[in-house]
Formats: C-alpha cells, structure tokens, sequence
C-alpha cells in the first residue's frame, strides 16, 4: 500500500502503516520511505513473478497457514483440514 500512496501522491515521502491483530491485542507498525522504494519494489516484484510463473504453469504448490482451515475453498488440500 505503501508504494501505491507514492505512485498516486507523488508529495507524500513517508507512509507509516500498522496491522492491528485483534485477538491477540497485537499492533505491528512499521515506516516507509519514498527513498526505499527501489527496495521496496524489488521485494514486491519477487513476489510477484512467483505468483506469475504459478499462473503461467498452472502450478499452485501448497502453502500452509493458520488460514488453510477456516477460509481455504480448496478442499482437497491435506492443509485445508475439512476435506
């Protein structure tokens, strides 16, 4: 969202962001500069083609999280938990 707020308000040099967990009570803030954006791309668009080459492949290898139980629709996932 960061490197978004840079794109679309070019004035804007800093961006400060927080993630508030609500069960654990948990706020994870961090700050972003117009300056580390080189950076910033470069870690996003790794991301990116990894999920590109997936598509491109049709390869969607498994990658397990808290999430895979209550929210994944992919039932035949051994991660998935309710298939």
């Amino acid at each position: 969202m960061a490197l978004a707020t840079f794109k679309h308000f070019p004035n804007i040099k800093e961006v400060r962001g927080g993630l508030m967990f609500v069960v654990s009570n948990e706020l994870i803030t961090d700050t972003y500069l117009l300056t580390n954006q080189g950076e910033l791309w470069g870690k996003w668009l790794a991301d990116y083609t990894n999920m590109e080459s997936a598509f491109t492949n049709d390869t969607w290898n498994a990658n397990p999280s808290g999430l895979c139980k209550a929210h994944c629709v992919v039932l035949e996932c051994p991660h998935n938990g309710r298939g």
